[in-house]
Parts: C-alpha cells; structure tokens; sequence
C-alpha cells in the first residue's frame, strides 16, 4: 500500500498534515500555521505519519521521499480531474 493510501485508510488528517508540510517546505513553524495547529500537535502527527508509513521526515531520506509521494499524488489528483474535465481554477 502507498504511503497517502495508508494514511488516507487510516486517518485523512494525516495525509492532510503530510501535504502541508510538504508545501511548507519541511518548516514546522509554517506547517503549524498553515493547518493551525501547535507544533506539539504537528510533531506527534508526524510521529503518527511514520507509525502508520515508516516515512521517517527527521531524516534527509525521508524528507527526499515525502517530496516524491507528495508530488506523485498531486499529479494523479490534477490527472484525474483533467479526465473528468474539472477546472483546477
């Protein structure tokens, strides 16, 4: 199973998390704001992130793979709604 389909299976706020997080470039204090949520509450979901995926963000690997799922299920999403003629807009 991918890493968003465990976590949309599991619990949708943490892929949520992990796309703000993403879009934040890796920096928690944006990322908190972004969602809003405190830092603790950012850290233990990303903790979630990584019991549920093994997608570890304290790393560079797993920072490096973070981007490329991310990306990866962001082209699918516009794919998909460029086939079912949606506007992205």
């Amino acid at each position: 199973m991918s890493v968003y389909g465990r976590l949309e299976t599991e619990n949708p706020e943490l892929a949520r998390t992990l796309d703000c997080f993403v879009e934040n470039n890796f920096d928690r204090g944006r990322t908190a704001a972004a969602l809003p949520v405190h830092r603790n509450t950012l850290a233990n979901r990303l903790n979630r992130i990584r019991g549920l995926t093994g997608l570890d963000v304290d790393d560079s690997e797993g920072l490096m793979l973070a981007a490329l799922v991310s990306l990866n299920r962001s082209r699918r999403i516009n794919d998909r709604s460029g086939r079912l003629g949606v506007s992205s807009s």
